[in-house]
């Protein structure tokens, strides 16, 4: 009975939110939205979308960037999220390089890591049969690769599950100063604009290690919005 009341609040907050939204008092709708996400059984892709269109129409991009993502984050193949995600990096003037195939590659390691860890026991047991009944120094070499890249998709699985890895961020001013070590006194190395997309290394509440495209430093814990 309690679960069933508080579906009912929480439908009747998402109601509201909506309706705010369509009447164009966004930063209202903002506010229901955002207080939906420790609703139960609430939708974390829908309301970070939602959310990222109330940012954009508050222009307020940097933060749209960061929904946007965060919603991709929970459904990677939702086209409507990735097209407002290049809609809202557009009014920035923010520009992605398409990742490189090695990148691609790991992440596609990444998000599917019980297929690659299936393919990888695959490729070290052929070639470890085909090794043992195959003769010929070049034909053995060549099976040892095989099995090299099995143990290294099994690596990146055993990495990636069992240590913490960077999250990605976005910053959410402009002209971000970055500078070597965590000390405001300091020399700027670089500044960042909003809406770029960085990982963060580590953190503490004043400072955040990053590594972005053209190097890496420390920002300011405030100006970096986590995506996951």
């Amino acid at each position: 009975m309690i679960a069933l009341v508080f579906a009912l609040l929480f439908a009747g907050d998402l109601d509201r939110a909506n309706r705010a939204y369509e009447a164009g008092r966004w930063a209202e709708a903002a506010a229901l939205y955002r207080a939906a996400l420790d609703g139960p059984g609430s939708s974390h892709a829908t309301l970070w979308h939602n959310l990222g269109n109330c940012a954009f129409r508050l222009d307020r991009s940097p933060e749209a960037i960061l929904y946007y993502r965060r919603a991709l984050h929970y459904a990677p193949d939702n086209t409507q999220a990735q097209w407002n995600l290049h809609l809202a990096e557009r009014r920035l003037g923010v520009t992605r390089a398409p990742p490189s195939l090695p990148r691609r590659l790991l992440a596609g390691i990444d998000a599917y890591p019980r297929l690659a860890l299936a393919l990888a026991a695959l490729l070290q047991a052929a070639g470890l049969v085909a090794v043992l009944r195959t003769s010929g120094r070049a034909r053995r070499l060549q099976l040892a690769a095989v099995i090299a890249v099995g143990l290294a998709l099994g690596s990146r699985v055993a990495m990636t599950q069992c240590f913490a890895q960077p999250t990605a961020g976005v910053i959410l001013e402009p002209s971000i100063a970055v500078r070597p070590d965590p000390h405001a006194t300091l020399p700027v190395i670089a500044r960042l604009d909003a809406g770029q997309l960085v990982r963060v290394e580590e953190a503490s509440d004043r400072w955040a290690r990053i590594t972005h495209a053209a190097g890496s430093g420390w920002v300011e814990r405030a100006v970096v919005g986590l995506v996951e």
